[in-house]
């Protein structure tokens, strides 16, 4: 590569970027660690995971959910819906003597007598022979009791509750203890999760980043320099998240934790290796440190600042989303991607002006062997090769993505944890005794006229319990000793309410779509019982998970749309065309395509059964589409630089093999470093390190690699329509650029470096 291209002030950017470099570089170093130093002593850090919950922080008080429940609270002086439920369950059938100590013990709760667990409002018992729920009965294996809490206790504090309950009064043998489960020790579990895997994630995360910038430059010095920025970045940007939550009301959930570790680890890798590359190349071509820095800084620089620019708008964009978390997530990585890019624009050429070669010790700047990839690339730049490759390579990744067609979402708050786990198991083991739904059933608030007539009420209770997916009801029908008066039929004003319990997990995605059948059904079902003109509600974690699932499905267009025209924007900018930026954002969408299409193959039960945790699938969509539009800077910029002195296809072909060795190592070391999630112990995260891994991956290696250049190469120069960038003459081999003033001059003359 020519160093004119690398130098767009001129003929004088090289002393100038040289002198800066030479005399800033101990102060942006040392102002960067002092910065730190003084975030670490004076800012306090983030609260710990376990204070963070999930679903709570999805729903807004004014959801049609929580105002069920709250109209629920005013009309029945008993409430029904229990956030938690100790679990009973021996294949071989509950004693007698059994049940009757959780009945008792039950009762005793009631009356705040058991020393302790005062925390816990009440408790109702149901084991499943007395056919309390409709259609479910079945021989004395199973026990199950549901514990409510005041407002005033949370969740973590009302699983240690239930959990002491559970072993001190319902742990001997005999009692068949399973464990506790439900929305609150759900989330509890999850928070543990993250909590005692986020080190492991860290360790993981660095180790990957140490190795493959180590072996990349066969250097010991260049790794460390990239842990101490990526130490610099998450420390600083840790702190910025803290004073965000502290000062400007912003949410940082405890799901955010491990993908930030990653995100800023992988980020710093990549730009880490852009420098070091152009650095290292530039020694290898016969200058010093004071001709290989500066010329890293101006040609890395603008590159790095335009494409980290295009992740944080990128992830920024995630504001533009319905659902309160994605808003959430929305700050959150938008400060620790500018953070990362501000690092890395000023630390790392700092880091390069000051240590020199020193910096790629023990093996000092050698030459890359890049004709291998050359050869590579001008078969991909072939116009008819190229176009067989592309075409083969399209068909591929459009038939892996077909599964996407399908994507269901659900909040997975019990499916998302290990199978191993008590949470987990104890709803399983009551499903075997009722139905998964059990552990979390839907209310239906009926109100208006008619719902004080017993026979009618009766006659929509038979019809709700016929409805697709339902298992079970209880309700006004139903006669349910110890149950006080007025438990489903309010004496306050004409409402009545019904428990259904549904056949699925209750924060499953085919839970969601049986309430969603339900609710559409529910207009006939009035009719039919002649309950005319009443008002319908629904509450319930079933009715709050379609709650986060329906919008989380629209975020997922309406956020990918603003990202696309975001990325096609900025690259049209950048390459003053029209035709290749369609071209590179398109290849961007086939990319999250295609990676989501392969999770779904490669984790079939849980697209078919739970659907995906809804925000798996947006955050691979985000991530992807913002780091494809980083890697089409990267490769578009050596290409245009490429074609300023040959013919375009073979500009392709230059361009491509030196961008290539770069984003091929920066993408597969974003890769790995996204797939240490899967050590994190919740489906959702090991899905996402699998959509990540999976996506940069075909990103780097066939879209970047073989599909972009083929794509160029047949659209030739017309690629730069209407910039005219790249203009071939008919009679001269080697192209020419029409000026466009600014560097290269209006005159129409080159500059020398």
């Amino acid at each position: 590569m020519t160093h004119d291209v690398a130098a767009p002030g001129g003929r004088h950017a090289r002393p100038r970027y040289s002198r800066l470099l030479r005399w800033l570089a101990p102060v942006v170093i040392v102002g960067w660690l002092v910065a730190t130093g003084a975030a670490l002593i004076y800012i306090p850090p983030l609260a710990p995971i376990g204070s963070r919950n999930v679903i709570g922080s999805t729903i807004s008080r004014s959801s049609p959910a929580i105002k069920a429940q709250i109209l629920d609270a005013k009309r029945f002086a008993f409430p029904l819906g229990a956030q938690e439920v100790v679990v009973q369950h021996r294949s071989q059938g509950l004693s007698a003597g059994a049940q009757l100590n959780t009945l008792r013990r039950a009762i005793d709760l009631d009356r705040h007598a058991l020393p302790g667990l005062r925390g816990i409002g009440g408790a109702v018992p149901v084991a499943n022979d007395s056919g309390v729920v409709s259609g479910l009965r079945g021989r004395a294996n199973t026990a199950l009791t549901f514990l409510l809490y005041p407002p005033r206790v949370n969740f973590a504090r009302a699983t240690v509750l239930a959990e002491e309950y559970g072993h001190r009064y319902l742990g001997k043998p005999a009692d068949g203890l399973v464990g506790v489960t439900g929305a609150y020790a759900a989330e509890t579990a999850q928070n543990r999760a993250l909590s005692s895997s986020l080190s492991l994630v860290e360790w993981l995360a660095v180790g990957i980043l140490l190795l493959v910038v180590g072996l990349t430059f066969r250097s010991v010095v260049a790794p460390l320099l990239a842990l101490v920025a990526s130490a610099v970045a998450y420390e600083v940007s840790e702190r910025l998240l803290s004073l965000a939550t502290i000062h400007l009301g912003v949410t940082v959930p405890a799901e955010l934790d491990p993908i930030i570790v990653v995100l800023l680890l992988g980020l710093m890798t990549d730009y880490t290796v852009f420098y070091l590359t152009a650095f290292r190349r530039h020694l290898a071509a016969g200058g010093g440190r004071a001709v290989a820095a500066p010329l890293a800084f101006s040609e890395v620089t603008p590159i790095v600042f335009v494409a980290g620019f295009t992740v944080a708008a990128g992830v920024a964009l995630i504001e533009l989303a319905h659902l309160h978390l994605f808003r959430s997530l929305a700050a959150g990585l938008t400060i620790t991607v500018s953070v990362t890019v501000l690092v890395a624009v000023t630390f790392l050429p700092a880091a390069l002006g000051l240590l020199g070669r020193f910096v790629l010790w023990p093996k000092k700047g050698s030459p890359e062997g890049g004709r291998g990839r050359l050869r590579m690339q001008r078969i991909a730049a072939n116009r008819w090769i190229g176009s067989v490759l592309v075409l083969v390579a399209v068909a591929a990744l459009v038939w892996v993505s077909l599964p996407i067609g399908r994507l269901s979402l659900g909040v997975n708050l019990i499916a998302d944890l290990s199978s191993s786990s008590q949470t987990h198991r104890a709803m399983q083991a009551a499903g075997k005794g009722f139905a998964p739904g059990v552990v979390a059933p839907s209310e239906v608030l009926v109100s208006g006229p008619g719902t004080n007539d017993a026979v009618k009420l009766s006659r929509l209770q038979s019809l709700l319990g016929r409805q697709p997916g339902v298992a079970g009801v209880v309700g006004p029908a139903d006669k349910v000793s110890g149950m006080p008066a007025g438990v489903f039929v309010s004496s306050i004003g004409p409402s009545a309410r019904y428990l259904v319990v549904f056949k699925s997990d209750p924060f499953g995605s085919a839970a969601i779509e049986d309430l969603d059948r339900l609710e559409g059904s529910m207009h006939r079902l009035l009719a039919t019982s002649g309950i005319s003109g009443a008002t319908v509600r629904y509450a319930g974690d079933t009715a709050i998970s379609a709650e986060v699932a329906h919008p989380a499905r629209s975020d997922l267009v309406t956020v990918a749309l603003a990202v696309i025209i975001v990325d096609f924007l900025l690259l049209a900018l950048f390459l003053r065309s029209l035709i290749a930026p369609l071209v590179l954002v398109g290849a961007s969408v086939l990319v999250v395509a295609a990676s989501l299409g392969l999770v779904m193959r490669l984790f079939p039960s849980t697209a078919t059964v739970t659907g995906f945790t809804f925000y798996v699938p947006f955050a691979a969509e985000v991530l992807l589409l913002s780091f494809g539009a980083d890697y089409n800077l990267f490769l578009t910029g050596e290409i245009w630089r490429s074609a300023r002195e040959r013919k375009f296809r073979e500009a392709i072909a230059h361009g491509g093999a030196v961008a290539s060795r770069g984003i091929n190592v920066a993408g597969a070391t974003l890769g790995l470093t996204f797939a240490v999630l899967i050590v994190v112990p919740l489906s959702s995260f090991v899905e996402l390190g699998v959509a990540m891994l999976a996506g940069l991956l075909i990103d780097t290696f066939i879209v970047r690699f073989f599909v972009v250049p083929g794509v160029l190469s047949v659209l030739g120069s017309r690629a730069g329509w209407p910039g005219h960038r790249i203009k071939v003459s008919p009679r001269s081999s080697q192209p020419t650029e029409v000026p466009r003033g600014g560097a290269d001059g209006g005159d129409g003359s080159r500059r020398p470096a």
